[in-house]
This record gives C-alpha cells, sequence and structure tokens, in this order.
C-alpha cells in the first residue's frame, strides 16, 4: 500500500521521500522490489532514506535555525 500511496502522491506534483526501514512488506524481495522501484531511472518517485539518517538531518535543521 506505501508504493500506491507514494506514487498517487508523485502524480499530484509532491517530491517524495520514503524512509525504508519505516515500511515493510510480507517478503523481503518484494520490499526491496518496491525501494528500487522508487528510485528507479533517477529518482522518478522520489528517494529512500534511513530513519536514523532523516532524525539526524532534520535534527540538524532545528539546531541551526535556532
Amino acid at each position: 500500500m506505501t508504493l500506491v500511496s507514494l506514487r498517487d502522491t508523485v502524480d499530484r506534483g509532491y517530491e517524495c521521500l520514503l524512509i525504508g526501514d519505516a515500511c515493510a512488506a510480507t517478503k523481503l524481495a518484494s520490499h526491496m522490489a518496491a525501494l528500487d522501484t522508487v528510485t528507479n531511472e533517477g529518482g522518478i518517485f522520489g528517494a529512500v532514506a534511513k530513519a536514523r539518517d532523516y532524525v539526524f538531518r532534520t535534527s540538524r535543521l532545528e539546531t541551526d535555525a535556532a
């Protein structure tokens, strides 16, 4: 369901970031294929990041803005 929602969001003109380790599929191969689909063709459907990297970078933004 996550991939369908992401693609619908991209179709509405948004740039998307999928937190890859915060979602899953019933099979690891399906999960990896979905992540690959997002970044296929230069990231046509968005980008994929790990939760720790997202938290680290966004917490730095809050610190820098203060």
